[in-house]
């Protein structure tokens, strides 16, 4: 299963650059049928973001999990907005 993610990470490089890309947290299950990428808040209002997460997900699935649905996941809280 590291081997997806390594090729999960290598993605997230692409579009976002190694330092960019190591703020992400990858969650990966058991089955290669759902991962779980968090995104960190400093994206939140990055503009035009939704379309950098559309391209991700487009190319994780044709290239490294065929079989997966990828998720993108915001958590807010209070610390989120100071």
């Amino acid at each position: 299963m590291q081997d997806e993610k390594d090729k999960v990470k290598a993605v997230l490089e692409k579009w976002l650059g190694k330092n960019n890309a190591d703020k992400f947290g990858i969650e990966l299950g058991e089955d290669k049928k759902n991962l779980k990428i968090t995104v960190p808040k400093d994206y939140y209002k990055v503009e035009d973001f939704q379309l950098v997460i559309y391209m991700l997900a487009r190319d994780i699935i044709n290239y490294v999990l065929p079989e997966s649905v990828v998720s993108f996941i915001e958590n807010f809280q209070k610390d989120t907005f100071s």
